[in-house]
């Protein structure tokens, strides 16, 4: 593991509990129309504005592509140029560009992205199974059901926070309902 890519600190009970109301409040402001900046959002604790930040960057990253808006991994890394140093999100972020994009945008390859992040590029190739490059006209995946993009969402979201979630769940880990008092990731 490089220096630049420890894990991010384990977030207590009660910081998961935050964390979850923030991105809550920001997901019904974005849903009702109310776009204000992600800094807007960012608590004070450090600990805790790492993975608020991270969160509510991956969310309005999703947002705005699923509503045909432009958005790139690049802008949010000129704006909180922090996030360049966090390999592991960094390398889920921007193969979660790829995929969002490359379904409404048929011309979109993930060749384009070992391009614009040559740094990642080894991290990127097996993230977007680069392997074997297939032919121009099959370049664009099927998409995939709504729900294991909430299922792979919620597994990159818990990694992200240090968590190695239990994936046949719907809690991050084993334990977790007990130790937040919540029965399932997004209750």
């Amino acid at each position: 593991m490089s220096p630049d890519s420890s894990p991010p600190p384990t977030l207590s009970a009660a910081q998961l509990e935050r964390l979850a109301t923030i991105v809550a409040r920001f997901e019904h402001d974005w849903q009702q129309g109310n776009r204000r900046p992600l800094d807007d959002y960012l608590p004070d604790e450090p600990v805790l504005r790492d993975a608020v930040l991270r969160e509510l960057v991956r969310a309005e990253l999703e947002f705005r592509l699923e509503a045909g808006e432009p958005a790139r991994v690049e802008t949010y890394l000129e704006r909180y140029p922090e996030l360049a140093g966090q390999t592991t999100f960094l390398v889920n972020l921007v193969a979660r560009e790829c995929r969002l994009r490359q379904r409404r945008e048929p011309g979109v390859c993930a060749a384009d992205y070992l391009q614009r992040f040559p740094r990642h590029r080894e991290q990127l190739e097996a993230r977007l199974l680069l392997g074997v490059h297939p032919p121009q006209s099959s370049r664009t995946p099927p998409a995939q059901p709504a729900a294991l993009e909430s299922i792979l969402r919620r597994f990159e979201t818990a990694w992200d926070h240090g968590l190695r979630p239990d994936i046949e769940s719907t809690t991050p880990w084993p334990g977790w309902a007990a130790a937040t008092g919540r029965r399932s990731w997004r209750s």
